[in-house]
């Protein structure tokens, strides 16, 4: 098949110098992993926000649920720029770390060729 001579040192040093590149992927878009982080958790309050104005405006007479309506409209859009951002952020994030999977693969092989 053409394949090349399996040599156990060779990719041992191979994987260790992945790993390293890896480590050093990882620690240089932290900061992505962290905006990503921030911007679900301000995702989240602002949902929960969402939710409580619109159980509020069951009970209000008209005059306040039109400045209620409007704060709702307001923080459904905000729900919206904060559901896109942490989209854009999460295809980020994973291009950050699609280096693990083919790794992962390589390790998998190199466990099956060992005695």
């Amino acid at each position: 098949m053409g394949d090349k001579a399996f040599d156990l040192i060779e990719t041992i040093s191979g994987l260790l110098k992945r790993i390293d590149e890896g480590r050093q992927t990882v620690r240089q878009t932290q900061c992505v992993n962290d905006d990503f982080g921030r911007t679900c958790a301000s995702r989240e309050q602002v949902a929960k926000r969402v939710d409580e104005l619109q159980r509020e405006m069951v009970s209000l007479d008209e005059g306040a649920k039109i400045q209620a309506q409007a704060e709702l409209d307001h923080t459904v859009s905000e729900y919206h720029e904060l559901s896109n951002k942490s989209s854009r952020l999460w295809i980020q994030v994973i291009e950050t770390i699609s280096f693990i999977d083919p790794f992962s693969k390589d390790v998998l092989l190199l466990s099956e060729r060992l005695p």
